[in-house]
């Protein structure tokens, strides 16, 4: 699936939350997306962490095949995937 998420840091500054703000590509997307509206995103820890923290795009052609030490929501994109 085609994802794009706009994520923020928390009031607190501590971690990364869901904006609102998203793009999806198809229906698993949509699912993926809503499996994880409430996650938070720990800063320098998972793909968004990192993102925040290094400035840097990451892009992953699959990311139901990444370990959860490198995408936290490994297991969640899984069931999302057809």
């Amino acid at each position: 699936f085609v994802l794009a998420e706009a994520l923020c840091l928390r009031e607190d500054g501590l971690v990364l939350v869901q904006s609102g703000a998203s793009w999806c590509g198809d229906f698993g997307a949509e699912l993926f997306h809503k499996f994880s509206i409430d996650f938070i995103f720990p800063l320098n820890i998972g793909v968004p962490g990192r993102c925040f923290t290094t400035q840097q795009t990451l892009f992953h052609n699959n990311v139901s095949k990444l370990p959860e030490t490198i995408f936290l929501r490994a297991e969640m994109a899984a069931k999302a995937t057809p």
